[in-house]
């Protein structure tokens, strides 16, 4: 999930990470899912864990064609949903559930072998946070390249640790996804490289590791400009910008949020770009330059009512009213 926080209280804050088990109770009926096929899908995410049973999260199951004896790679590319991974072999007694750091604009990939008897099915829910809904689309396919399938697996074994959410899996997982960086490195897929780097960076970041995090954003930034995948590089971006807040960097921050921002305007990101205006509001407030940081903030709040997003522009006001309490 994205290392992005929204509201200002007087100290550096911290994320809250919501982690809720996906629960079959609300699963939709399995569709096949096809060796080299896509599926998009759309997921009405959670309801409020106050004040409705524990399984409210709505489940979209597959029933996988594979073929026994073969490595498999699954996809789920998240357009604007945070979402958790399980797959599933209950001949088997077989289950594995990931969740990377990176949040609704990455993908998930889980590798996995057919060497076991029984059906392989997967499960897809939103990663928990409240009212969150969002697309994302599937797709199953075939591995044959041994070194592709050695950097998958440790990437793989990583975010189902990550998903345990425990400390010492937290330490096994950073281990795993610099073995990723450099199994993606000798092969020279930037791209790859770049999420490994991204994913360790927001687990430091976890860790308050700013430095170690900071290193492993730039070298992640410089590879998704070479590769010019710049919806990503505007993300992690932001995610600088807030560390170099954090860490007395203001004028840094403020540079590192500005390029986000634009990018976000280009791509017509509304909801982005309300993000972005907030936490450019973020640098000046903890500068202490309370009139700049209110024209962000307000900006933000405009951003976001007109958008819908009540609960964003309601932490908005919240920076606002820290401004003038």
């Amino acid at each position: 999930m994205r290392f992005n926080c929204l509201s200002y209280e007087g100290r550096l804050p911290h994320c809250l990470l919501i982690v809720l088990a996906a629960s079959g109770a609300n699963a939709a009926p399995s569709l096949e899912l096809l060796a080299g096929e896509t599926v998009r899908g759309t997921l009405s995410g959670c309801g409020d864990p106050a004040t409705e049973p524990a399984d409210n999260c709505e489940v979209h199951r597959y029933s996988l064609a594979v073929t026994p004896g073969s490595q498999w790679l699954l996809t789920v590319d998240q357009l604007g949903i945070d979402t958790v991974v399980t797959l599933r072999n209950d001949v088997a007694g077989m289950s594995t559930t990931v969740s990377t750091p990176l949040g609704g604009y990455e993908y998930e990939t889980l590798l996995f072998d057919t060497s076991e008897p029984g059906d392989y099915v997967v499960e897809i829910a939103s990663d928990g946070f409240v009212g969150q809904s969002g697309d994302y689309e599937i797709r199953l396919e075939e591995l044959q390249d041994p070194a592709r399938t050695a950097a998958l697996e440790k990437m793989t074994a990583a975010a189902a640790l990550y998903w345990l959410q425990e400390d010492e899996a937290h330490d096994e997982a950073l281990a795993l996804y610099e073995e990723a960086i450099h199994a993606w490195r000798e092969i020279g897929a930037d791209a790859e490289e770049a999420r490994a780097l991204y994913c360790f960076a927001t687990i430091r970041l976890e860790l308050e590791d700013y430095a170690s995090a900071l290193a492993a954003q730039e070298r992640a930034l410089a590879l998704y400009r070479k590769v010019d995948q710049l919806d990503r590089a505007s993300h992690l971006l932001s995610d600088i910008g807030l560390v170099y807040s954090y860490t007395g960097s203001p004028e840094k921050a403020h540079e590192a949020l500005t390029e986000s921002l634009a990018l976000h305007e280009a791509a017509g990101d509304r909801a982005e770009v309300a993000t972005a205006l907030n936490n450019l509001g973020l640098v000046w407030h903890y500068k202490g330059d309370l009139e700049v940081a209110d024209e962000y903030y307000r900006a933000a709040l405009a951003g976001f009512r007109e958008i819908g997003d009540l609960k964003a522009a309601a932490n908005t006001l919240n920076n606002i009213g820290g401004i003038h309490y």
